[in-house]
């Protein structure tokens, strides 16, 4: 694999850099996942009980918004629907398509 070499100029640091600043982002939202109660982020979905909106009151505008809506919970505006989700395994034979190139 390549990089570009303009694109590369721009970015002063180590690859390693990067791989160390997304295993410390990972572990601080472990830290916040679990203090909210949460294993997965799969078990974060639809939650929106476990949202608040807190506006700050240094911008006036901001105590104007009204997320309300935005914080409903998707299960009361459309019952039975999957908002979950789930995983689906799914096979488009990648591993044979690169094994026979």
């Amino acid at each position: 694999m390549f990089q570009d070499p303009v694109l590369r100029a721009k970015f002063a640091g180590k690859p390693e850099h990067v791989v160390n600043y997304f295993f410390l982002l990972a572990e601080d939202i472990r830290s916040i996942m679990a203090q909210l109660g949460f294993r997965t982020f799969q078990e974060m979905i639809g939650r929106t009980d476990r949202l608040r909106f807190s506006p700050s009151y240094l911008i006036g505008k901001a105590r104007l918004l009204d997320f309300e809506p935005v914080l409903h919970n998707a299960l009361e505006l459309r019952p039975g629907v999957n908002i979950r989700a789930g995983t689906v395994a799914q096979d488009f034979g990648l591993d044979e398509r690169l094994v026979m190139d």
